[in-house]
């Protein structure tokens, strides 16, 4: 389930998708995932090849994602909350990398700081 985790993540964060690309199993290690063996050959997989088509695609679908979840976005207040309205999707995915996406370990701040 990890395996999805960093995928995902690396779909909506391009600070973790340069960390992933430059070093896969330091990243996993990092964040605190653990993959199974099976996991670690799918994510090798998954990373191989030209590692610029990857990242391009990466991109593309990430602009794809955040320009469908910017149409479909809406406030949460106190009167929607109120009203039992259910919003399509709640803000939070607004700004890259979304505030969803996964906290970035202490230890990897200065890194990160160098991607962004």
């Amino acid at each position: 389930m990890n395996l999805l985790i960093i995928l995902g993540n690396a779909l909506v964060d391009y600070r973790f998708r340069a960390l992933l690309f430059k070093d896969p199993q330091g990243t996993v290690e990092a964040y605190g995932l653990r993959l199974t063996k099976f996991e670690v050959g799918m994510l090798q997989a998954a990373l191989a090849g030209d590692q610029n088509v990857l990242a391009h695609c990466f991109k593309e679908l990430e602009d794809q994602l955040y320009a469908n979840l910017d149409r479909q976005t809406v406030s949460v207040t106190p009167m929607t909350i109120r009203s039992g309205a259910v919003p399509g999707v709640v803000q939070g995915c607004r700004q890259r990398p979304c505030d969803w996406s996964l906290s970035v370990p202490p230890d990897l701040e200065d890194a990160i700081k160098k991607v962004a």
